[in-house]
């Protein structure tokens, strides 16, 4: 990469210019200008125009490298109930190091703070400490008398997407029935998306009491109490519960191939049904889980090499709208238990720094997935999906200048234990990666350089997604 600076005399049109020989912009690769002004792209120049001396202050050209819209990681958490290893700080800047500049972290109902009082504290705190811009999900905790009379207040700070859990009635989160359905109603009618957890709670403590009964829970027990019907059948009901109360519906994290073809039934129907699917479904299997032990105890847990095919096979399709991180590292004393207290681990692992890497060097450099393609399923669906778009998620004049550049001549090992993640793991370790993002710019300033981040704490600013924004932005590009 080279950068310069401009001679003209006269006022430059613009502040910087960034040239490359493949940008990613819309459903093409184009080399092109991105011609930048303030915070925003101000226009896109063919390459030579894009060159002629004076047009900018100064002029950054990426030769072949790749040119990417700043990747959203649409699902990911931080310390907020001293439940996940992370902080802002360090959430942020892994995030930041692995070339994502919008993050959307699920925040949990904290009492005796209302919703809407939780969700402005944390606001307030990552407008402090994050490195990105961020908007927030809420997550519902179980269903209080007083919680349905709050939802409001969580769209009045801009928050209109709420997660709640069809499993983990032992932990006080499950939602099920009249509950569920008044939750529904409510999101629903204020024009908000359920993102869904996707499991038969019911099932999965059954299968968990028979288990615990016979003796110790490891691994293999953690895997059997949690198989493929359980997922696919809380996937199903929770299709039809959302259809039936006019809610729309982001199946998160999905894991079980056979979700795929019930959801594009839903679509086909004209259901607003959005499915995401993260690295560790595409790539890493049950066996990791046997391996790691409890660094690999995530929820769905990791299935077979037929699943991963499967979602491989539903993101070229379409079947698969979004790809997200998952980002829940575990605090690292409760991730090393021995191997018979396996139920007692704490759940989740680190994700959100190794998610465009992967995703790039399993899914492009493999010839599995196209560059717009990656575009899309990073940047903008979750932009459309969750009211971002069209000011993130896109390389075109009026989008903030989030961009991030892949080197694809680059061959690295991975490493966990210098990941930002205060986890120290990573599930991936020791892999060989094709491909890293080496350079970006949030909202037209350098974010990361190399390896090195040029912003800190507080550099971020908070996206609200009011309801007209979530209204205006359902259409999910799905091919």
């Amino acid at each position: 990469m080279s950068e310069t600076s401009s001679a003209r005399r006269g006022p430059p049109s613009y502040d910087l210019m960034v040239i490359g020989e493949r940008v990613v912009v819309g459903d093409g690769v184009v080399a092109a200008g991105i011609a930048i002004k303030g915070e925003q792209v101000a226009a896109l120049l063919d390459a030579e125009q894009a060159r002629r001396p004076g047009l900018a202050t100064r002029t950054i050209d990426v030769g072949d490298k790749i040119v990417l819209p700043g990747v959203i990681d649409a699902h990911v958490h931080h310390r907020t109930l001293n439940d996940t290893a992370d902080s802002w700080g360090s959430l942020t800047r892994g995030a930041a190091l692995g070339g994502v500049t919008t993050v959307i972290p699920y925040i949990p109902h904290c009492p005796p703070m209302s919703l809407g009082e939780t969700l402005e504290y944390f606001r307030d705190e990552g407008e402090r400490e994050s490195v990105i811009d961020f908007a927030m999900h809420c997550r519902l905790g179980g269903p209080t008398d007083d919680v349905f009379d709050q939802i409001p207040e969580a769209f009045a700070v801009g928050v209109p997407s709420f997660k709640m859990f069809l499993a983990y009635r032992k932990r006080g989160i499950m939602w099920d029935g009249a509950p569920l359905m008044r939750a529904l109603e409510t999101i629903g009618g204020l024009g908000g998306i359920w993102c869904c957890h996707a499991e038969n709670g019911d099932l999965i403590d059954f299968l968990e009491d028979r288990y615990i009964a016979q003796g110790a829970y490891t691994a293999e027990t953690y895997l059997a109490t949690r198989p493929h019907v359980a997922e696919l059948e809380a996937a199903f009901r929770a299709i039809q519960l959302a259809s039936a109360l006019d809610c729309r519906l982001y199946l998160v994290h999905t894991s079980v191939a056979d979700v795929l073809p019930i959801a594009a039934v839903a679509r086909r129907a004209g259901k607003q049904v959005v499915v995401e699917t993260c690295p560790q479904y595409l790539t890493l299997t049950d066996e990791t889980t046997r391996r790691n032990g409890g660094l690999a105890k995530i929820a769905p847990p990791m299935r077979y090499s037929e699943d991963n095919q499967a979602l491989w096979h539903g993101l070229v399709a379409g079947d698969v709208q979004v790809v997200a991180s998952d980002h829940a590292p575990g605090p690292p004393d409760k991730k090393r238990y021995p191997p018979e207290r396996f139920g007692e681990i704490s759940y989740g692992a680190p994700g959100t720094e190794t998610l465009l890497p992967l995703l790039y060097s399993e899914g492009v450099a493999r010839g599995r997935i196209s560059l717009p393609r990656l575009a899309e399923i990073l940047s903008e669906a979750p932009a459309r999906v969750f009211g971002l778009y069209p000011r993130k998620g896109r390389i075109a004049p009026g989008a903030d200048a989030d961009l991030v550049v892949i080197d694809p001549t680059v061959r690295w090992r991975l490493d966990g234990s210098t990941l930002q993640s205060e986890a120290g793991y990573s599930n991936w370790n020791g892999w060989e990666l094709e491909g890293k993002p080496v350079l970006s710019l949030l909202r037209g300033r350098v974010l990361l350089d190399g390896e090195e981040l040029r912003q800190g704490s507080g550099g971020g600013t908070y996206l609200p997604r009011f309801v007209d924004g979530a209204r205006e932005s359902r259409q999910v590009v799905t091919s």
